[in-house]
């Protein structure tokens, strides 16, 4: 006989690709990352699109604090583009040099022929 599933406030119902990056060994779980990054979050979409286009594979972070500034404040635009640097980082997208204010392709990421 089948019980029924009872679900509880703060449970958590992993999909198939939760389940395989919670168990997945840290570059498998890079890739994973950065594909569904890529292709589900907003921001680091825009920003990989943007440096797949751009001259030399580089673009000023505050390029996009701008485009988020016409939406957010200073403080949430800064703070939702801190959000997806990192993310970008961990999936090994982009690079973001701190002294230049610089978001790069990782060479890695093939952005460029995205």
């Amino acid at each position: 006989m089948r019980r029924s599933a009872r679900w509880n406030p703060g449970d958590v119902l992993l999909t198939e690709i939760g389940s395989r990056f919670t168990t997945a060994e840290i570059q498998e779980s890079k890739r994973i990352f950065a594909e569904q990054a890529r292709h589900r979050a907003p921001l680091v979409r825009t920003i990989c699109k943007g440096l797949a286009g751009s001259r030399d594979g580089s673009l000023r972070a505050g390029f996009f604090v701008d485009l988020l500034r016409r939406g957010f404040g200073p403080e949430d635009a800064r703070r939702q583009l801190d959000t997806a640097i990192g993310w970008g980082r961990y999936a090994e997208l982009s690079d973001y040099d701190t002294d230049s204010d610089r978001i790069a392709a990782d060479p890695a990421a093939q952005l460029r022929s995205a």
